[in-house]
Formats: C-alpha cells, sequence, structure tokens
C-alpha cells in the first residue's frame, strides 16, 4: 500500500511538470506580429524597484539562473523581457500564470523588472 501511494505522488508530480511544460513550450516568435510601441520600449526602469519587485517572479524562475523546466530570466536584454512580459500581458504569448501575473502589471514595473533581470550575470 505505501508503494502505490508512493507511485501515486510520484504520478502526480509528473504530470504536474508535464502540463506545464506544455504551456511553457507554446511560444511565439517575433515573427507573430506582436509589437510593443516605442513609448514603452523608452521606459527606463528603476533596478532597485525591480529587486523589490522580483520575488513574486523568482518564487519560480531561478535567481541563479538555473533552467528546471521553467526558463531563466536572469541577463535577458531588456528589450526581449519587456516584449516578453507585454506579449503575455496581451494575450499573444500563452501561458496561464504568466498571463495573470503580467495583467497586474505596470508598464514601470515591467521596465524595472527588466532592468533588474538583465543586471543579474550568472
Amino acid at each position: 500500500m505505501k508503494s502505490l501511494s508512493l507511485l501515486f505522488i510520484c504520478l502526480i508530480i509528473y504530470f504536474k511538470f508535464f502540463i506545464f511544460a506544455i504551456f511553457a513550450s507554446q511560444e511565439v516568435s517575433d515573427n507573430d506580429g506582436f509589437e510593443v510601441s516605442d513609448e514603452i520600449l523608452a521606459i527606463v526602469g528603476d533596478i532597485d524597484y525591480g529587486e523589490y519587485l522580483s520575488s513574486e517572479c523568482t518564487t519560480c524562475h531561478h535567481a541563479q539562473g538555473l533552467d528546471e523546466g521553467i526558463p531563466s530570466i536572469t541577463g535577458w536584454p531588456v528589450e526581449s523581457f519587456v516584449w516578453a512580459l507585454h506579449s503575455y500581458k496581451s494575450g499573444a504569448r500563452k501561458h496561464p500564470i504568466m498571463e495573470m501575473i503580467t495583467q497586474r502589471l505596470s508598464n514601470e514595473e515591467i521596465a524595472s523588472l527588466a532592468i533588474f533581470f538583465e543586471s543579474i550575470n550568472n
């Protein structure tokens, strides 16, 4: 009975990561027509504010740059980071968790997170 319970727990964990991998693999490329306005890209983030906001991000995305099923977001160029978050926010890029989180972020908060995570070199 104990081994059956352990098997059941392992299956639950496996399916949790399998489902996440399916959602995480739904990427869009720059060729899909999503664009971020020049006004948004011109916003200069506050690195200290970005660090303050980063705890929600680092709950899943490792600050050490590890990529264990969840992509690393450290060291990204600011423009790429801003583009990625705005593509989730607009719904052009699909992932239920990222869409929910980015809906709550302002343009200034996204810019601040972008400059903070760009500054982390692993």
